[in-house]
């Protein structure tokens, strides 16, 4: 499906997680043109709800991910990323975040 991201379950992992930089969003509106992000549940496929916190975590030098947070910070869904630019893009493109708003770490 063109222009949908399907999430897999987020599993442990056995390697440490360093968070490299994180943002809170201001808006509640997701572009018309974005990504729509869906959720697996029990009852069936739903849209994910907007997130509140996009923070861009490593589990090492060459994979980044970007997470989806709800207002706690607690992980909605990721997209993973060959760079921290690659995730910021991202980011730019799916919420309008632009680079000067990252909180780097």
């Amino acid at each position: 499906m063109e222009g949908t991201s399907f999430c897999s379950v987020h599993a442990p992992r056995d390697r440490t997680e360093r968070t490299l930089a994180t943002v809170r969003l201001a808006h509640q509106e997701i572009p018309a043109e974005a990504v729509r992000h869906l959720l697996a549940t029990e009852e069936g496929i739903m849209p994910m709800p907007y997130p509140s916190i996009l923070k861009i975590v490593t589990y090492g030098e060459t994979e980044f991910n970007l997470l989806y947070c709800d207002e706690r910070g607690d992980w909605m869904s990721d997209t993973f990323h060959r760079s921290l630019q690659e995730a910021m893009g991202c980011a730019l493109e799916e919420y309008g975040v632009s680079v000067h708003e990252w909180e780097l770490k």
